[in-house]
């Protein structure tokens, strides 16, 4: 059985994007994108809310692998994604800025599972994401039980705050990954919302190299008797 991880960058005073859903203030930098990358190499399902999936349905699909999107070249040789949708799979133009670790992450969510926890979207809103699986929130919890309990790898949950908080109140998730920045937001989106089961214990805490940001792991399997 895999296990649940959830990992979410969030500020000095709690908060995992800015005013408005913003989240150009946190340090989204080489260290949190090989964070990312070590987790998701473990992985086979990725869980969202309707809003993290829409950014990275969105995004990652454009990134260094033939993407199902059309493309217009312009004489001047750019490239700018048109509104509409075409069915054909067509190369990215190259971006000669993204890291390595950016485009290992973009070829290995390609064919990983994906489940939305929505229940405002439809089939249609998943291109290119066909196979992404919608689930209603009242079926939530089972549908998570279910795919939890018979998967080889594990389950990740990147952001998604509001999923997150859920599953965490519901003893549901094994590990928790806080990076916290070092930024204070002042307002916007909190990272975590509910309650707890019972207190977390902290696995590990590090800097990672040239980085500012810290990264604090926990286990949420309830603490038992005669641990240290």
């Amino acid at each position: 059985m895999g296990k649940l991880i959830i990992s979410t960058m969030c500020s000095l005073d709690g908060y995992c994007a800015g005013p408005g859903g913003l989240l150009d203030d946190l340090p989204m930098d080489a260290a949190f994108d090989a964070h990312n990358l070590e987790l998701m190499r473990h992985a086979g399902t990725q869980l969202f809310g309707a809003t993290t999936f829409a950014l990275f349905r969105d995004f990652w699909p454009l990134i260094g692998e033939p993407c199902a999107r059309e493309y217009v070249v312009d004489p001047a040789g750019g490239a700018s994604r048109s509104g509409e949708w075409s069915g054909e799979r067509l190369e990215n133009p190259p971006d000669p800025e993204l890291s390595p670790s950016v485009r290992e992450i973009a070829r290995l969510i390609a064919p990983m599972g994906k489940l939305v926890v929505s229940d405002r979207l439809a089939p249609a809103d998943t291109k290119p994401w066909q196979e992404a699986e919608i689930v209603r929130r009242a079926e939530a919890h089972a549908r998570i039980q279910a795919v939890k309990a018979s998967a080889a790898r594990d389950l990740l949950i990147y952001g998604s705050p509001l999923l997150a908080s859920d599953l965490l109140a519901e003893g549901l998730v094994d590990e928790l990954n806080l990076l916290i920045g070092p930024v204070v937001l002042g307002a916007g989106l909190p990272a975590l919302r509910k309650g707890l089961p019972a207190p977390l214990r902290l696995l590990d805490a590090r800097r990672p190299d040239d980085s500012d940001t810290m990264r604090l792991r926990y286990t949420c399997t309830p603490a038992r008797r005669g641990w240290a």
